[in-house]
C-alpha cells in the first residue's frame, strides 16, 4: 500500500504526513474509502515500516526505484497487492537505464528478486538484499548493514 497512495518506493502516506520523516507530502487516499478494507488511511504498508527503518539513518546515501514503479494489483481490487510480472517489470528496463546513466550510482542494490531479475537482464552489477515483505525483515536488514558496512562501494 506504501506506493500506492504515496507515489515514493516503499514510502507509506502516513510516513509522508510525519513532519519528523524527511519526506513530506499530502494525503492521497479519501477519509472513508469507497472498498472494505481492514486498515484506516492514512495507510502504510509494514514492508515501507521495514525499509525505513533500516534506511532511515542512511537516508543521504541512496536512491530508490521500484522495479516496476506503479501498484499491482488484482483485477477489481484496487487495494490489494501482487508482484508484478517479468513482463510487466521488463517495461521499465529502459528507464532504469537512464536513471543509472544519470545519476552514477557507486553502488546498486537489488532488494527483491524482481529488482534481481531486471538488473540481471541488463548485465548491470548489483548486490542482492532479500525483500522485506512476507517475513523478510531479518534478511533485509542484515543484508543492508553489510552493503552500509562497506561490502559495496558507496558515495
Amino acid at each position: 500500500m506504501g506506493c500506492r497512495f504515496s507515489g515514493v518506493p516503499f514510502t507509506g502516506e502516513r510516513q509522508l504526513l510525519d513532519p519528523s520523516f524527511p519526506l513530506s507530502g499530502q494525503r492521497s487516499s479519501k477519509a472513508v474509502p469507497a472498498l472494505p478494507i481492514r486498515k484506516a488511511p492514512p495507510f502504510i504498508s509494514k514492508t515501507a515500516q521495514v525499509f525505513w527503518e533500516v534506511m532511515l539513518p542512511h537516508r543521504t546515501r541512496f536512491l530508490v526505484w521500484d522495479a516496476f514503479p506503479l501498484h499491482s494489483h488484482n483485477p477489481g481490487d484496487l487495494l490489494s497487492v501482487r508482484n508484478p510480472t517479468k513482463g510487466e517489470a521488463s517495461r521499465f528496463r529502459r528507464t532504469l537505464c537512464i536513471i543509472k546513466a544519470y545519476m552514477k550510482p557507486g553502488c546498486i542494490v537489488a532488494v527483491g528478486r524482481k529488482a534481481d531479475e531486471q538488473l540481471a537482464a541488463l548485465e548491470i552489477a548489483h548486490e542482492y538484499v532479500r525483500h522485506p515483505s512476507r517475513g523478510g525483515k531479518a534478511a533485509f536488514t542484515a543484508g543492508m548493514e553489510r552493503i552500509f558496512s562497506g561490502c559495496c562501494e558507496m558515495r
